[in-house]
């Protein structure tokens, strides 16, 4: 509970101004003029009111003292500067009063210390809208201002002339409530266009995750087909590089044996025409010695040691004939022996021929399946680059989860229009008329509280027909009953209310004096358990219980609110 303890205003070259408060009703009176409006306005302005209100007095400073909770506060707001000053417990903090700025806010350490989450929103038109609820959102429900205090629309009317924000407001502080089953219009929009998107996402998702499961066994169809083309053409290159190795070697021992054949040969001939030359060399010497005449040697016989005659060229003549049979027969045999391996290198020359055609062939359809197997294996490369891109398939599968999940927070929601008479609590409307009702025989006969007009009836008599005097004492019930019911069950947040001139302009009734002194007698009925603060120019009535702090304008006693100015 906040309770304001006395207010002071200072600035250079002026005389510091304080006003100290009571407990219970607080009167400010005197004449016009003399400052009564500025202490209210002084104290709406250091509880974070958009105006100054000592524009041209020279006072700069307003310093308002609270108690709360067995603390003393001080607020302190300087002219010009958007922020106020907090001294409590001995720290000191300051706080902003705009939202746009990173210093801690003003409007939250309010609702802090009177205890209300910062984070609570309201609804605020009957398309069921919200706004924050803020400090200065309560504050409205416990100043009534000059300009407010004859006006023939209802005290919880805010400043765009609705009730509705007023009603939510005090509808929370009286039972909690914040209507968070109500949808709005713009909510019921967006939900419909979230489920519209997350629906047709899901649709487009499940598409895509059948298109990508379609594309996807195809391919891996594709990729099976390559893989076994591949394998096939794999042991089809095996057996035929087996195939070329056993040709190669086929042909190299045919190779080999045709050069050793042929050398063979060769030795052969040079052998054939070395026999030939002897040959020629035998019959040479045979030619001669047979056309030579013959001429005999007388030897001794080794016998009988006779003389003998004996001719030498026989012999030479037998021995060329020797030679010559037997370089004959050796010429014969190998004559054969080339004979046979001539026949065996045509024979080679012909085996390696084929060979070497059979391999050239081979050589031809080996190159034939690598080009198949590299074609087929740049082929089965494009088919899995292509399988890849349908792997998005658990991507897209995921984001499919998350967005039917997603549906499951957007609930098909149906706006309805918020009605003051059928949403808020009835019971509200009941208490505040008991708590108008204890008005009854002090002010009017009869007063109760109208669900229709969110407003004070006073003896069966709507306020829109009376007249201004009238409408300034009833709008001075209807918020003290407000006041009055929130503190009834402890969930007032301030524990003070401010009016401004309630009786100031009631001239109409025959029965004035009785209605006003009524008025101040219900005042002081209710302000056993918070503190009221009234600002009035009229003649009041003298009653105990009443802290009266008194203006003369005029140098007897005090002049007015500010020391330093007259008028």
């Amino acid at each position: 509970m906040i309770k304001i303890h006395n207010l002071t205003v200072y600035g250079d070259n002026v005389e510091k101004s304080v006003i100290d408060f009571s407990d219970g009703l607080n009167i400010i009176h005197g004449p016009s003029n003399t400052g009564k409006t500025v202490v209210l306005k002084c104290i709406d302005a250091a509880l974070g009111a958009s105006t100054w209100p000592l524009t041209g007095t020279g006072y700069t400073t307003i310093a308002l003292t609270l108690l709360s909770n067995n603390q003393t506060i001080r607020l302190e707001r300087k002219d010009g500067e958007n922020r106020i000053h907090v001294t409590s417990n001995n720290t000191f903090d300051e706080y902003s009063l705009s939202r746009d700025t990173k210093s801690p806010s003003f409007n939250e350490y309010m609702m802090d210390l009177i205890g209300i989450d910062k984070n609570i929103k309201i609804i605020k038109n009957k398309a069921c809208e919200r706004q924050a609820l803020t400090w200065r959102s309560i504050a409205h429900l416990f100043y009534l201002d000059r300009n407010r205090i004859t006006s023939e629309k209802t005290m919880l009317m805010d400043a765009n002339n609705s009730k509705i924000p007023t009603l939510t407001t005090l509808n929370y502080l009286y039972n909690g409530e914040t209507f968070e089953k109500m949808v709005s219009k713009k909510k019921e929009t967006e939900t419909a266009a979230t489920r519209k998107f997350i629906e047709k996402t899901i649709r487009e998702k499940n598409k895509e995750l059948m298109n990508l499961s379609i594309k996807g066994a195809q391919y891996n169809e594709n990729i099976y087909e390559m893989l076994s083309k591949i394998d096939e053409y794999s042991k089809e290159i095996t057996i035929m590089c087996s195939k070329r190795n056993e040709l190669t070697d086929k042909i190299t021992k045919n190779e080999k044996q045709l050069t050793e054949d042929t050398i063979n040969y060769d030795s052969y001939h040079n052998l054939m025409n070395m026999y030939h030359t002897d040959l020629k060399r035998i019959n040479f010497i045979a030619d001669g010695i047979i056309n030579e005449p013959k001429t005999c040697e007388i030897i001794s016989c080794p016998i009988c040691n006779s003389k003998v005659q004996y001719d030498s060229n026989n012999d030479i003549l037998s021995s060329s004939f020797e030679n010559y049979d037997r370089i004959t027969t050796k010429i014969k045999g190998l004559t054969t022996t080339m004979e046979s391996i001539s026949i065996k290198i045509k024979q080679l020359e012909e085996m390696s021929k084929k060979l070497k055609k059979e391999r050239n062939e081979l050589d031809a359809s080996l190159d034939d399946v690598k080009n198949k197997y590299n074609s087929t294996t740049i082929e089965l490369k494009k088919y899995e680059d292509e399988k890849k891109k349908t792997e998005r398939y658990k991507y897209t599968s995921q984001i499919l989860e998350e967005f039917e999940s997603k549906l499951e927070d957007y609930p098909i929601v149906k706006y309805e229009e918020f009605k003051i008479e059928s949403n808020c609590d009835k019971t509200l409307f009941d208490d505040l008329t008991s708590c108008v009702s204890k008005a009854d025989g002090f002010v009017f006969k009869s007063n109760s509280i109208s669900i229709e007009n969110c407003d004070i009836i006073r003896d069966g008599r709507k306020k829109s027909i009376e007249g201004a005097g009238y409408n300034g004492i009833l709008n001075a019930m209807m918020v003290a009953s407000v006041s009055d019911l929130l503190s009834k069950y402890e969930k007032h947040p301030t524990s003070f209310l401010m009016i401004d001139s309630p009786i100031t302009d009631f001239e109409e009734s025959e029965n004035k004096t009785d209605i006003t002194s009524g008025l101040f007698r219900y005042f002081i009925d209710i302000s056993n358990k918070h503190q009221i603060i009234i600002a009035e120019n009229r003649p009041i009535p003298k009653i105990d219980s009443m802290n009266v702090i008194e203006f003369s304008k005029n140098d007897t006693g005090r002049y007015g609110f500010l020391l330093s100015c007259r008028n």
